[in-house]
Protein backbone atom coordinates (compact mmCIF):
# COMPACT_ATOMS: atom_id res chain seq x y z
CA UNK A 1 0.00 0.00 0.00
CA UNK A 2 2.83 2.35 0.91
CA UNK A 3 4.60 1.52 -2.36
CA UNK A 4 1.46 2.32 -4.35
CA UNK A 5 1.11 5.64 -2.52
CA UNK A 6 4.76 6.46 -3.16
CA UNK A 7 4.42 5.64 -6.86
CA UNK A 8 1.30 7.81 -7.06
CA UNK A 9 3.17 10.74 -5.49
CA UNK A 10 6.12 10.29 -7.86
CA UNK A 11 3.78 10.04 -10.85
CA UNK A 12 1.97 13.21 -9.71
CA UNK A 13 5.25 15.13 -9.36
CA UNK A 14 6.47 14.02 -12.79
CA UNK A 15 3.11 14.93 -14.37
CA UNK A 16 3.20 18.32 -12.63
CA UNK A 17 6.61 19.27 -14.01
CA UNK A 18 5.66 18.05 -17.49
CA UNK A 19 2.68 20.39 -17.29
CA UNK A 20 4.91 23.24 -16.04
CA UNK A 21 7.19 22.86 -19.07
CA UNK A 22 4.50 24.05 -21.50
CA UNK A 23 4.74 27.57 -20.07
CA UNK A 24 7.58 30.10 -20.49
CA UNK A 25 10.44 29.35 -18.06
CA UNK A 26 10.59 31.03 -14.68
CA UNK A 27 11.62 30.51 -11.06
CA UNK A 28 11.35 26.91 -9.86
CA UNK A 29 7.81 26.16 -8.62
CA UNK A 30 7.02 23.63 -5.88
CA UNK A 31 4.10 21.25 -6.39
CA UNK A 32 0.84 22.56 -4.92
CA UNK A 33 2.33 25.83 -3.57
CA UNK A 34 4.23 27.05 -6.65
CA UNK A 35 6.18 30.25 -5.93
CA UNK A 36 3.91 31.42 -3.11
CA UNK A 37 6.58 31.11 -0.37
CA UNK A 38 8.71 33.72 -2.15
CA UNK A 39 5.81 36.18 -2.26
CA UNK A 40 4.25 35.49 1.12
CA UNK A 41 7.06 37.24 3.01
CA UNK A 42 7.48 40.09 0.52
CA UNK A 43 6.61 43.66 1.46
CA UNK A 44 6.54 44.66 -2.22
CA UNK A 45 5.21 41.71 -4.26
CA UNK A 46 5.64 43.45 -7.62
CA UNK A 47 9.36 43.98 -6.99
CA UNK A 48 9.76 40.38 -5.85
CA UNK A 49 8.05 39.01 -8.97
CA UNK A 50 10.22 41.20 -11.21
CA UNK A 51 13.39 40.19 -9.33
CA UNK A 52 12.83 36.42 -9.31
CA UNK A 53 11.85 36.47 -12.98
CA UNK A 54 14.67 38.69 -14.23
CA UNK A 55 17.11 35.83 -15.03
CA UNK A 56 14.53 34.33 -17.42
CA UNK A 57 14.11 37.32 -19.70
CA UNK A 58 11.19 39.62 -20.56
CA UNK A 59 8.58 36.83 -20.56
CA UNK A 60 8.47 34.34 -17.69
CA UNK A 61 6.03 32.36 -15.56
CA UNK A 62 5.38 32.47 -11.83
CA UNK A 63 3.07 29.97 -10.16
CA UNK A 64 0.69 31.45 -7.56
CA UNK A 65 0.24 28.43 -7.52
CA UNK A 66 -1.55 28.47 -10.89
CA UNK A 67 0.58 29.89 -13.72
CA UNK A 68 0.75 33.63 -14.38
CA UNK A 69 2.76 34.63 -17.46
CA UNK A 70 4.52 37.91 -16.67
CA UNK A 71 5.58 40.34 -19.42
CA UNK A 72 8.29 42.82 -18.38
CA UNK A 73 9.79 43.89 -21.74
CA UNK A 74 8.61 46.90 -23.72
CA UNK A 75 8.86 45.13 -27.08
CA UNK A 76 6.94 42.15 -25.69
CA UNK A 77 4.23 44.50 -24.38
CA UNK A 78 3.86 45.91 -27.89
CA UNK A 79 3.77 42.45 -29.45
CA UNK A 80 1.05 41.24 -27.08
CA UNK A 81 -1.10 44.36 -26.76
CA UNK A 82 -0.81 45.98 -30.19
CA UNK A 83 -1.31 44.57 -33.66
CA UNK A 84 -2.75 41.18 -34.68
CA UNK A 85 -2.35 39.53 -31.25
CA UNK A 86 -4.12 42.26 -29.29
CA UNK A 87 -7.57 40.62 -29.32
CA UNK A 88 -6.21 37.36 -27.96
CA UNK A 89 -4.32 39.06 -25.12
CA UNK A 90 -7.16 41.41 -24.12
CA UNK A 91 -9.57 39.05 -22.35
CA UNK A 92 -9.98 39.00 -18.57
CA UNK A 93 -9.70 36.04 -16.18
CA UNK A 94 -12.50 35.46 -13.69
CA UNK A 95 -10.85 36.68 -10.47
CA UNK A 96 -12.84 37.07 -7.24
CA UNK A 97 -10.95 40.21 -6.17
CA UNK A 98 -11.74 41.92 -9.48
CA UNK A 99 -15.40 40.91 -9.54
CA UNK A 100 -15.87 42.56 -6.12
CA UNK A 101 -16.31 45.88 -7.90
CA UNK A 102 -18.94 44.49 -10.27
CA UNK A 103 -22.60 45.00 -9.50
CA UNK A 104 -23.40 42.50 -12.26
CA UNK A 105 -21.26 39.75 -13.84
CA UNK A 106 -18.97 41.04 -16.60
CA UNK A 107 -19.99 44.63 -15.87
CA UNK A 108 -18.26 47.97 -16.27
CA UNK A 109 -15.20 48.65 -18.42
CA UNK A 110 -12.15 47.68 -16.34
CA UNK A 111 -12.77 44.02 -15.49
CA UNK A 112 -15.27 43.00 -18.19
CA UNK A 113 -14.54 41.35 -21.55
CA UNK A 114 -16.15 40.39 -24.84
CA UNK A 115 -18.95 42.17 -26.67
CA UNK A 116 -20.30 43.77 -23.48
CA UNK A 117 -16.90 45.33 -22.71
CA UNK A 118 -16.54 46.63 -26.28
CA UNK A 119 -20.01 48.20 -26.15
CA UNK A 120 -19.47 49.82 -22.75
CA UNK A 121 -15.98 51.11 -23.53
CA UNK A 122 -17.03 52.56 -26.90
CA UNK A 123 -19.98 54.37 -25.31
CA UNK A 124 -17.83 55.69 -22.44
CA UNK A 125 -15.19 57.09 -24.80
CA UNK A 126 -17.92 58.74 -26.90
CA UNK A 127 -19.40 60.33 -23.77
CA UNK A 128 -16.03 61.61 -22.58
CA UNK A 129 -15.53 63.28 -25.96
CA UNK A 130 -19.09 64.64 -25.84
CA UNK A 131 -18.37 66.31 -22.50
CA UNK A 132 -15.24 67.92 -23.86
CA UNK A 133 -12.36 65.69 -22.79
CA UNK A 134 -9.38 66.82 -24.85
CA UNK A 135 -11.02 70.15 -25.72
CA UNK A 136 -11.05 73.70 -24.34
CA UNK A 137 -14.47 73.03 -22.80
CA UNK A 138 -12.97 70.45 -20.44
CA UNK A 139 -9.90 72.61 -19.92
CA UNK A 140 -12.14 75.38 -18.57
CA UNK A 141 -13.69 72.96 -16.07
CA UNK A 142 -10.27 71.74 -14.93
CA UNK A 143 -8.90 75.29 -14.56
CA UNK A 144 -11.99 76.28 -12.59
CA UNK A 145 -11.42 73.36 -10.21
CA UNK A 146 -7.74 74.31 -9.91
CA UNK A 147 -8.65 77.92 -9.08
CA UNK A 148 -11.03 76.68 -6.36
CA UNK A 149 -8.14 74.60 -4.99
CA UNK A 150 -5.84 77.65 -4.94
CA UNK A 151 -8.49 79.78 -3.24
CA UNK A 152 -8.98 77.10 -0.58
CA UNK A 153 -5.24 76.76 0.06
CA UNK A 154 -5.01 80.54 0.52
CA UNK A 155 -7.38 80.24 3.49
CA UNK A 156 -5.15 77.71 5.28
CA UNK A 157 -2.19 78.44 7.58
CA UNK A 158 1.08 79.03 5.77
CA UNK A 159 2.76 75.93 7.21
CA UNK A 160 1.97 72.27 7.85
CA UNK A 161 -0.64 72.01 5.09
CA UNK A 162 -1.94 68.53 4.31
CA UNK A 163 -2.56 68.86 0.59
CA UNK A 164 -3.69 65.27 0.07
CA UNK A 165 -7.45 65.75 0.37
CA UNK A 166 -7.64 69.18 -1.35
CA UNK A 167 -5.86 67.61 -4.35
CA UNK A 168 -8.19 64.61 -4.38
CA UNK A 169 -11.21 66.92 -4.23
CA UNK A 170 -9.84 69.07 -7.06
CA UNK A 171 -9.50 66.01 -9.30
CA UNK A 172 -12.66 64.39 -7.93
CA UNK A 173 -14.85 67.38 -8.74
CA UNK A 174 -13.82 67.17 -12.39
CA UNK A 175 -14.78 63.48 -12.47
CA UNK A 176 -18.03 64.09 -10.55
CA UNK A 177 -19.03 66.90 -12.88
CA UNK A 178 -18.67 64.55 -15.86
CA UNK A 179 -20.68 61.63 -14.52
CA UNK A 180 -23.30 63.38 -12.34
CA UNK A 181 -22.93 67.17 -12.90
CA UNK A 182 -22.37 67.51 -9.14
CA UNK A 183 -19.65 69.53 -7.39
CA UNK A 184 -18.57 69.33 -3.75
CA UNK A 185 -17.41 72.47 -1.90
CA UNK A 186 -14.61 71.86 0.61
CA UNK A 187 -17.00 72.56 3.47
CA UNK A 188 -19.39 69.81 2.30
CA UNK A 189 -16.94 67.14 1.21
CA UNK A 190 -16.55 64.98 4.32
CA UNK A 191 -18.73 62.14 3.03
CA UNK A 192 -16.79 62.06 -0.23
CA UNK A 193 -13.53 62.12 1.75
CA UNK A 194 -14.63 59.06 3.73
CA UNK A 195 -15.15 57.05 0.56
CA UNK A 196 -11.94 58.32 -0.99
CA UNK A 197 -10.07 57.19 2.13
CA UNK A 198 -11.62 53.75 1.64
CA UNK A 199 -10.46 53.70 -2.00
CA UNK A 200 -6.95 54.69 -0.88
CA UNK A 201 -6.96 51.76 1.53
CA UNK A 202 -8.13 49.36 -1.19
CA UNK A 203 -5.45 50.57 -3.60
CA UNK A 204 -2.80 50.17 -0.91
CA UNK A 205 -3.98 46.62 -0.26
CA UNK A 206 -3.80 45.75 -3.96
CA UNK A 207 -0.31 47.25 -4.29
CA UNK A 208 1.30 45.70 -1.23
CA UNK A 209 -0.54 42.53 -0.18
CA UNK A 210 0.61 39.22 -1.59
CA UNK A 211 -2.66 37.74 -0.29
CA UNK A 212 -4.60 39.70 -2.95
CA UNK A 213 -2.46 38.13 -5.68
CA UNK A 214 -2.93 34.69 -4.14
CA UNK A 215 -6.73 35.02 -4.12
CA UNK A 216 -6.67 36.25 -7.72
CA UNK A 217 -4.60 33.27 -8.83
CA UNK A 218 -6.31 30.69 -6.61
CA UNK A 219 -9.92 31.75 -5.88
CA UNK A 220 -10.70 29.07 -3.28
CA UNK A 221 -8.10 30.59 -0.91
CA UNK A 222 -10.57 33.37 -0.11
CA UNK A 223 -12.25 30.84 2.19
CA UNK A 224 -9.06 30.41 4.27
CA UNK A 225 -8.98 32.39 7.55
CA UNK A 226 -6.01 34.77 7.08
CA UNK A 227 -5.57 34.85 3.31
CA UNK A 228 -9.32 35.27 2.84
CA UNK A 229 -9.51 38.14 5.32
CA UNK A 230 -6.53 40.10 3.99
CA UNK A 231 -6.87 39.24 0.30
CA UNK A 232 -10.64 39.25 -0.19
CA UNK A 233 -13.09 40.05 2.61
CA UNK A 234 -11.63 43.45 3.56
CA UNK A 235 -11.68 44.44 -0.10
CA UNK A 236 -15.24 43.14 -0.39
CA UNK A 237 -16.38 45.40 2.45
CA UNK A 238 -14.80 48.44 0.77
CA UNK A 239 -16.32 47.51 -2.61
CA UNK A 240 -19.81 47.20 -1.13
CA UNK A 241 -19.47 50.61 0.54
CA UNK A 242 -18.28 52.22 -2.67
CA UNK A 243 -20.99 50.69 -4.85
CA UNK A 244 -23.62 51.87 -2.35
CA UNK A 245 -22.23 55.41 -2.51
CA UNK A 246 -22.21 55.41 -6.32
CA UNK A 247 -25.85 54.25 -6.36
CA UNK A 248 -26.71 57.15 -4.05
CA UNK A 249 -24.94 59.64 -6.33
CA UNK A 250 -26.75 58.29 -9.38
CA UNK A 251 -30.11 58.68 -7.65
CA UNK A 252 -29.26 62.27 -6.66
CA UNK A 253 -28.07 63.33 -10.12
CA UNK A 254 -30.28 66.00 -11.66
CA UNK A 255 -31.36 66.75 -15.21
CA UNK A 256 -28.15 68.54 -16.21
CA UNK A 257 -26.08 66.98 -19.02
CA UNK A 258 -23.99 64.18 -17.50
CA UNK A 259 -22.68 60.70 -18.17
CA UNK A 260 -25.46 59.26 -16.00
CA UNK A 261 -28.20 60.94 -18.03
CA UNK A 262 -26.57 59.99 -21.33
CA UNK A 263 -26.41 56.40 -20.12
CA UNK A 264 -30.07 56.41 -19.07
CA UNK A 265 -31.03 57.68 -22.52
CA UNK A 266 -29.03 54.84 -24.07
CA UNK A 267 -30.83 52.36 -21.79
CA UNK A 268 -34.16 53.65 -23.11
CA UNK A 269 -32.99 53.67 -26.73
CA UNK A 270 -31.49 50.15 -26.78
CA UNK A 271 -33.87 48.42 -24.40
CA UNK A 272 -33.25 45.20 -22.50
CA UNK A 273 -31.49 43.44 -25.35
CA UNK A 274 -28.24 45.36 -24.83
CA UNK A 275 -25.75 45.58 -21.97
CA UNK A 276 -27.13 48.97 -20.93
CA UNK A 277 -28.77 48.25 -17.58
CA UNK A 278 -28.94 50.08 -14.27
CA UNK A 279 -26.48 47.63 -12.69
CA UNK A 280 -24.02 48.19 -15.52
CA UNK A 281 -24.43 51.94 -15.10
CA UNK A 282 -23.37 51.55 -11.47
CA UNK A 283 -20.41 49.40 -12.56
CA UNK A 284 -19.23 51.84 -15.20
CA UNK A 285 -19.51 54.91 -12.95
CA UNK A 286 -17.62 53.00 -10.23
CA UNK A 287 -14.87 52.22 -12.74
CA UNK A 288 -14.70 55.87 -13.82
CA UNK A 289 -14.31 56.94 -10.23
CA UNK A 290 -11.69 54.32 -9.39
CA UNK A 291 -9.63 55.04 -12.50
CA UNK A 292 -10.22 58.78 -12.79
CA UNK A 293 -9.86 60.04 -9.24
CA UNK A 294 -7.27 57.97 -7.39
CA UNK A 295 -4.56 57.60 -10.02
CA UNK A 296 -4.58 61.23 -11.23
CA UNK A 297 -4.48 62.65 -7.69
CA UNK A 298 -1.68 60.26 -6.69
CA UNK A 299 0.36 61.26 -9.75
CA UNK A 300 -0.03 64.96 -8.90
CA UNK A 301 1.09 64.28 -5.33
CA UNK A 302 4.17 62.54 -6.72
CA UNK A 303 4.79 65.60 -8.89
CA UNK A 304 4.84 67.81 -5.80
CA UNK A 305 7.21 65.45 -3.97
CA UNK A 306 9.60 65.11 -6.91
CA UNK A 307 9.69 68.82 -7.74
CA UNK A 308 10.21 69.71 -4.08
CA UNK A 309 13.15 67.30 -3.93
CA UNK A 310 14.63 68.76 -7.14
CA UNK A 311 14.51 72.58 -6.91
CA UNK A 312 16.67 72.93 -10.03
CA UNK A 313 14.01 71.19 -12.11
CA UNK A 314 11.31 73.24 -10.40
CA UNK A 315 13.13 76.50 -11.19
CA UNK A 316 13.68 75.63 -14.84
CA UNK A 317 10.05 74.54 -15.20
CA UNK A 318 8.91 77.82 -13.64
CA UNK A 319 11.09 79.81 -16.04
CA UNK A 320 9.50 78.07 -19.03
CA UNK A 321 5.99 78.64 -17.67
CA UNK A 322 6.62 82.36 -17.09
CA UNK A 323 8.20 82.76 -20.52
CA UNK A 324 5.22 81.16 -22.27
CA UNK A 325 2.25 82.25 -20.14
CA UNK A 326 3.40 85.17 -18.04
CA UNK A 327 0.94 85.75 -15.20
CA UNK A 328 -1.97 83.81 -16.69
CA UNK A 329 -2.88 80.17 -16.14
CA UNK A 330 -1.18 77.59 -18.34
CA UNK A 331 -3.48 76.09 -21.00
CA UNK A 332 -3.40 73.04 -23.25
CA UNK A 333 -2.72 75.37 -26.16
CA UNK A 334 0.69 76.16 -24.65
CA UNK A 335 1.83 72.54 -24.82
CA UNK A 336 3.81 72.80 -28.06
CA UNK A 337 5.81 75.72 -26.67
CA UNK A 338 6.72 73.90 -23.46
CA UNK A 339 8.96 70.93 -24.28
CA UNK A 340 10.63 70.97 -20.88
CA UNK A 341 7.26 70.79 -19.10
CA UNK A 342 6.31 67.81 -21.28
CA UNK A 343 9.58 66.09 -20.37
CA UNK A 344 8.99 66.76 -16.66
CA UNK A 345 5.46 65.35 -16.81
CA UNK A 346 6.68 62.27 -18.68
CA UNK A 347 9.38 61.66 -16.07
CA UNK A 348 6.84 62.13 -13.26
CA UNK A 349 4.62 59.45 -14.82
CA UNK A 350 7.63 57.14 -15.08
CA UNK A 351 8.85 57.69 -11.53
CA UNK A 352 5.42 57.72 -9.86
CA UNK A 353 4.68 54.24 -11.20
CA UNK A 354 1.19 54.46 -9.72
CA UNK A 355 -0.06 51.06 -10.93
CA UNK A 356 2.42 48.58 -9.47
CA UNK A 357 0.32 45.65 -10.74
CA UNK A 358 -1.61 45.89 -13.96
CA UNK A 359 -5.00 44.16 -14.15
CA UNK A 360 -4.60 40.53 -15.26
CA UNK A 361 -5.26 39.66 -18.90
CA UNK A 362 -6.21 36.27 -20.37
CA UNK A 363 -5.68 34.52 -23.70
CA UNK A 364 -8.58 32.66 -25.30
CA UNK A 365 -6.52 30.70 -27.85
CA UNK A 366 -3.01 29.28 -28.19
CA UNK A 367 -0.47 31.88 -29.26
CA UNK A 368 3.21 32.75 -29.25
CA UNK A 369 5.01 35.66 -27.64
CA UNK A 370 8.54 35.98 -28.91
CA UNK A 371 9.96 32.47 -28.75
CA UNK A 372 7.49 31.32 -26.11
CA UNK A 373 4.32 29.26 -26.50
CA UNK A 374 1.32 30.73 -24.62
CA UNK A 375 -1.50 28.20 -24.05
CA UNK A 376 -5.15 29.16 -24.43
CA UNK A 377 -6.72 30.31 -21.17
CA UNK A 378 -3.42 31.56 -19.74
CA UNK A 379 -3.46 34.36 -17.18
CA UNK A 380 -1.10 37.11 -18.38
CA UNK A 381 0.31 40.01 -16.36
CA UNK A 382 1.65 42.90 -18.48
CA UNK A 383 3.92 44.35 -15.80
CA UNK A 384 3.99 48.06 -16.64
CA UNK A 385 6.07 48.94 -13.57
CA UNK A 386 8.96 46.83 -14.90
CA UNK A 387 8.99 48.77 -18.17
CA UNK A 388 8.95 52.14 -16.38
CA UNK A 389 11.92 51.09 -14.22
CA UNK A 390 13.87 49.29 -16.95
CA UNK A 391 17.62 49.92 -16.94
CA UNK A 392 17.73 48.95 -20.62
CA UNK A 393 15.28 51.69 -21.57
CA UNK A 394 16.16 54.36 -19.02
CA UNK A 395 19.69 54.95 -17.75
CA UNK A 396 19.76 55.19 -13.93
CA UNK A 397 15.99 54.61 -13.69
CA UNK A 398 15.92 55.36 -9.95
CA UNK A 399 16.98 58.96 -10.63
CA UNK A 400 14.51 61.74 -11.46
CA UNK A 401 15.90 63.17 -14.68
CA UNK A 402 13.59 64.90 -17.21
CA UNK A 403 16.66 65.55 -19.38
CA UNK A 404 16.48 61.93 -20.56
CA UNK A 405 13.56 62.97 -22.79
CA UNK A 406 15.27 66.03 -24.30
CA UNK A 407 17.93 66.58 -26.94
CA UNK A 408 19.65 69.77 -28.05
CA UNK A 409 19.09 71.17 -31.54
CA UNK A 410 21.76 72.71 -33.75
CA UNK A 411 20.18 76.11 -33.16
CA UNK A 412 20.69 75.77 -29.41
CA UNK A 413 17.09 74.98 -28.55
CA UNK A 414 15.62 71.75 -27.21
CA UNK A 415 13.26 69.18 -28.66
CA UNK A 416 11.62 66.10 -27.25
CA UNK A 417 12.95 62.57 -27.66
CA UNK A 418 9.61 61.05 -28.57
CA UNK A 419 11.18 57.65 -29.18
CA UNK A 420 11.90 57.49 -25.44
CA UNK A 421 8.68 59.13 -24.31
CA UNK A 422 6.57 56.50 -26.06
CA UNK A 423 8.16 53.86 -23.81
CA UNK A 424 6.60 55.48 -20.72
CA UNK A 425 3.48 53.31 -20.90
CA UNK A 426 1.96 54.46 -17.62
CA UNK A 427 -1.53 54.15 -19.17
CA UNK A 428 -0.82 50.73 -20.72
CA UNK A 429 -1.14 49.96 -24.44
CA UNK A 430 -3.69 48.79 -26.95
CA UNK A 431 -7.30 47.81 -26.44
CA UNK A 432 -6.98 47.88 -22.64
CA UNK A 433 -5.28 51.27 -22.56
CA UNK A 434 -6.77 53.50 -19.86
CA UNK A 435 -10.05 54.98 -21.12
CA UNK A 436 -9.45 58.11 -19.04
CA UNK A 437 -5.94 58.80 -20.35
CA UNK A 438 -6.93 61.96 -22.25
CA UNK A 439 -8.59 63.42 -19.14
CA UNK A 440 -5.69 62.43 -16.88
CA UNK A 441 -3.15 64.06 -19.20
CA UNK A 442 -5.18 67.28 -19.28
CA UNK A 443 -5.32 67.34 -15.49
Amino acid sequence: MLAVLLLAVIWGIVAYYRWVRQFPPGPFPWPIIGNLPQLAISQYPHKTIEAIGRPYGPVFTVFLPLPVIVITGYDEHKEALLGPKADNFSSRPDNPSDSLFMNVPNGGIIFSEGAEWTEQRTFTLQCLRLFGVGSRMMEAKILSSVQILFDHLDTLPSSNIDINWPLHLCVGNVVHEIYSANLFPHQQSQELKHYQDRIDLAMQMVRSRASVLIVQALPWTRHLPLIGKWGYHELRGIAEELIGYVEKQIEQSGDEPSFVNQYKQEMTRKGLSASFTYDNLVNTVTDLWLAGMETAATTIRWAIVLLTAHPDVQERLGDEMRRVAGDRMISIGDKAQMPYAQAVICEIHRMANVVTFNVFHKTYRDDRLGKHFIPAGSTVLPQISAVLASEELFENPDQFNPERFIKRTKEGGIELRKDRMEKVIAFSLGKRQCAGEALARME
